[in-house]
């Protein structure tokens, strides 16, 4: 039941944003931000699964580990600049992106030509200045913004019904891999839950049980 319960919000955004309408394909490239956050992992885990290749985000080596077990190439944010790294690699086609207006500017050189940018998180803020509009209209960018919250009940009723069609059968024969579980909390240790999160070392997701 654990791990049943870490997967419909991180499955659910990431099959919508990125998977649902073939928003990204087999033989392309994704960039992940937060590679290894909740979200994250399912990117990069379901990205395997349908041929894509992957590079991921991440501030340790450890966590670099992490990616490279789910078959990504990691890039240590602190050490080395994204764009550059993926500029020399020849860029990506899709950009999955929970950080926002300090990543812009990156995301959109990190691109290849009619590349995709899906905004679904704003740690670093949502207000981008100094952008390059020029570039966006070069490349022929694709920028998508997304939030679960805010769906129908009739649109999440559609995404799941799309999930159990394609994913439920590979989850159940191990095609796909479980969530990673960082630690579990009472919940009425929620406020110590907030300040694991808050330290942004954990792998996975962080659970509360009742």
């Amino acid at each position: 039941m654990l791990e049943a319960a870490a997967l419909p919000e991180t499955l659910f955004t990431v099959w919508v944003n990125l998977f649902m309408h073939q928003q990204v394909k087999s033989g392309e490239r994704l960039l992940v931000h937060g590679g290894t956050s909740g979200i994250g992992i399912a990117a990069l885990t379901l990205a395997k699964g349908l041929g894509i290749e992957t590079f991921a985000t991440v501030g340790n080596e450890e966590k670099a580990a992490v990616i490279r077990q789910l078959g990504g190439t990691p890039i240590n944010y602190k050490t080395e600049n994204f764009a550059e790294v993926l500029k020399q690699q020849g860029g990506v086609d899709a950009v999955l992106d929970l950080v926002g207006a300090s990543y812009f500017q990156d995301n959109i050189d990190s691109l290849r030509q009619n590349g995709r940018l899906f905004l679904i998180g704003f740690m670093g803020g949502n207000i981008a200045e100094n952008v390059d509009l020029l570039t966006i209209a070069l490349k022929r960018i694709h920028i998508t913004g997304s939030t679960m919250r805010s769906r129908t009940k009739l649109e999440k009723a559609e995404i799941t019904q799309s999930l159990r069609n394609e994913l439920w059968e590979k989850l159940g024969n191990g095609e796909i891999s479980k969530p990673i579980i960082h630690q579990v909390f009472d919940f009425k240790d929620v406020a110590k839950a907030h300040i694991e999160m808050d330290k942004g070392t954990h792998i996975g997701k962080v659970m509360l049980e009742f």
